[in-house]
C-alpha cells in the first residue's frame, strides 16, 4: 500500500480529517500541507491536485475509501 498499511493510513486520514466527519475537503488537506511548511497558495494547489485525482464520487471531498485508493 504505496509505503502504508492500512491502519498508518487511517491515522492519517484521521489526523487531516479536523472536523471528523469522514471526509477530507480542500480546506482540511491544503491546512494539513502548509503545517509541512509549503506557502498557502502551493498548498491549495497541492490540495486541489489531490482532490482532482482521489475524489472518485465527484463530491468535492474524499472519503476514507478514496483516500485509501490513493495511497494504495
Amino acid at each position: 500500500m504505496g509505503g502504508f498499511t492500512v491502519a498508518e493510513a487511517k491515522a492519517v486520514f484521521e489526523k487531516v480529517d479536523v472536523n471528523g466527519d469522514g471526509y477530507l475537503t480542500v480546506e482540511e488537506y491544503t491546512q494539513a500541507v502548509q503545517a509541512y511548511g509549503f506557502s498557502s497558495e502551493a498548498a491549495k494547489q497541492a490540495a486541489l491536485s489531490i482532490l482532482a485525482k482521489a475524489d472518485l464520487d465527484g463530491d468535492q471531498r474524499i472519503s476514507l475509501e478514496e483516500f485509501l485508493t490513493l495511497v494504495s
